[in-house]
């Protein structure tokens, strides 16, 4: 299968960890976010739903316009839905076991920006 949704998985998470990287990184300053990076999670939404159109395709999945809309109002939710839904029985729990590894990861990366916040303040 070739593998177009790949990079477009990569450069999803890495722009979600990146983010928190950075959040994390202001808030050891307890500074609000600048204007332009406070409207970044609201981008992230049309990336999951391309990430969503180009791993169904390629998978032969029907999209459907309820798991569509459901993709961008309750993205937590319904990817761990779709990916059960569309992943064959021996991949299922893999691939779902990946999407939530995002959350902790989300956090570190939080965490570990306000670590480099927190140790440039004291510099």
């Amino acid at each position: 299968m070739p593998t177009k949704e790949k990079p477009v998985r990569l450069a999803l998470v890495g722009f979600i960890l990146g983010y928190a990287l950075v959040a994390g990184y202001f808030s050891a300053f307890r500074s609000k976010l600048p204007p332009l990076l406070e409207l970044i999670p609201f981008l992230w939404l049309p990336a999951v739903y391309y990430w969503y159109y180009v791993d169904a395709n390629q998978r032969g999945y029907r999209r459907t316009k309820g798991m569509g809309a459901a993709i961008v109002l309750f993205c937590i939710v319904a990817l761990p839905v779709y990916l059960a839904r569309s992943r064959p029985s021996g991949e299922r729990l893999k691939s779902i076991g990946k999407f939530l590894s995002l959350v902790p990861g989300y956090f570190l990366f939080a965490i570990l920006g306000g670590l480099i916040g927190s140790m440039l303040q004291r510099a």
